[in-house]
């Protein structure tokens, strides 16, 4: 486009907190990039946190949410309220199947549950990760009943490993 004057202007460039690639959501706190084959579904920036959906050619899902920044009063309620949530052994539907802390290299000590829809046969892992000062949320949704529950969830915490806090 020419501007007055002659002088061409170029469209605004994608803030980098913005920026995505078909597997990949950046914001100023976080970066994450599912593993390859998966396509970002939804992204959004609320006041209070982050949201980024991603979807696969068998429409599974993987949700995130990322908490906005807390102060330590409220990041320690958040995961007392955590804790007292992961009490449950169903959930509208929903048969846990294992749950527990797991330690995972790049984020230390999370929450990782298992549960099975045996009427839609999915498999869901949910894991509460807790970062400086923020805290993630990760839902991974698979279709069928995963049997082999080591493998799964090696696959599962492989997926969760693509976030990184900036």
């Amino acid at each position: 486009m020419a501007a007055e004057g002659g002088a061409e202007t170029q469209p605004a460039a994608k803030p980098s907190s913005q920026a995505s690639a078909a597997n990949r959501v950046e914001r100023d706190f976080f970066a994450y990039e599912a593993p390859a084959g998966w396509s970002v579904f939804n992204n959004e920036l609320r006041s209070s946190f982050a949201m980024a959906s991603f979807f696969n050619a068998q429409n599974e899902m993987i949700q995130l949410s990322v908490s906005g920044k807390l102060a330590p009063e409220q990041y320690a309620g958040a995961r007392e309220r955590l804790r007292k949530a992961e009490q449950g052994e169903t959930r509208g539907g929903w048969l846990m199947a294992r749950a527990g802390d797991a330690e995972l290299p790049q984020h230390g000590t999370v929450y990782e549950a298992v549960y099975y829809d045996n009427a839609n046969l999915l498999t869901s892992f949910t894991y509460n990760v807790f970062g400086p000062e923020r805290i993630a949320l990760f839902t991974i949704t698979l279709k069928g009943i995963r049997t082999d529950l080591d493998e799964a969830v090696r696959t599962a915490r492989l997926m969760v490993g693509g976030l990184r806090w900036k």
